[in-house]
């Protein structure tokens, strides 16, 4: 049997963005997750099969700027903190 020999690869950190529906908002509320991995697509796929809520748009970045600065900034747009790696907008998403 022939085993497949991959060379690991480096954990790079992404920002996933994504509007989830909420029941008790009675609409679409937009996500932050802070992600390291070396497989965003996997990420992502993971994301879409195993929430039981409907997931209308989810898109990513490679941020350049820090993680503070980044967090610095959803909290000027109206993002608030839920755990360490996911940020929650207080508004409902409009699109």
């Amino acid at each position: 049997m022939i085993k497949n020999n991959t060379i690991p690869q480096e954990k790079e950190r992404y920002n996933l963005y994504y509007s989830k529906y909420n029941i008790f908002a009675r609409g679409y509320v937009r996500y932050v997750e802070v992600i390291e991995s070396a497989d965003i697509y996997h990420e992502i796929g993971k994301k879409i099969c195993t929430t039981m809520e409907h997931i209308k748009r989810i898109s990513y970045t490679e941020p350049k700027a820090t993680r503070e600065e980044c967090e610095e900034l959803w909290l000027q747009g109206g993002y608030e903190k839920i755990s360490t790696n996911l940020w929650r907008n207080t508004k409902l998403d409009q699109d």
